[in-house]
């Protein structure tokens, strides 16, 4: 049963994916002078990301360090004020393995054509390697770094808890390269 849940989910998020890039409309990148001139068309831009994730689990009775990968998609809903981020991630710990998925609105602030700063959050879904589902809830601070229009580097720090017989903190770094295209 827990196999049909998680590979519901990844299905879900896959379906999410292919239908927001059947229906985007072909655009052109933001450039530069658009990030500064608000009265050019603006154009919606999207994400996807992989990253690592590291960090520490912690409860009242004890630390656990958990990581793992991370698959990230992200599309702007209002231009330059809104974006909604579905995350899905496999973290393992000393004794189980996590599957987070996580919804997340982050407002962004960009800074020229190189730099993204942003700050998030919203509700999170954990399911555990013996099916058991958790809510929580995430908060974000993080950036992405631009190398070129459509290849750039992530980094971000995470706060998240999770409901879990009493509440679970987790502390998270996460690092990984991201492909922004409209």
């Amino acid at each position: 049963m827990r196999q049909g849940l998680h590979t519901a989910i990844i299905g879900a998020a896959c379906l999410l994916f292919a239908g927001s890039v059947a229906d985007a409309a072909p655009a052109t990148l933001v450039s530069p002078t658009t990030l500064t001139n608000p009265k050019e068309a603006h154009h919606v831009h999207q994400v996807i990301a992989l990253k690592f994730i590291g960090g520490a689990s912690i409860t009242r009775d004890h630390a656990d360090q958990i990581g793992g990968p991370a698959i990230v998609y992200e599309v702007e809903l209002w231009p330059h004020e809104l974006e909604l981020e579905l995350c899905a991630a496999m973290l393992t710990g000393p004794h189980q393995r996590f599957y987070p998925l996580e919804l997340m609105l982050k407002h962004p602030f960009t800074l020229g054509s190189v730099v993204e700063l942003y700050i998030g959050g919203g509700p999170s879904l954990t399911l555990d390697d013996q099916g058991e589902a958790y809510i929580g809830a995430i908060a974000s601070v993080g950036s992405f770094f631009w190398l070129t229009e459509h290849f750039g580097l992530l980094a971000e720090v995470d706060y998240a808890i999770v409901a879990d017989h009493g509440a679970v903190n987790e502390l998270e770094l996460a690092a990984g390269v991201a492909w922004r295209f409209d």
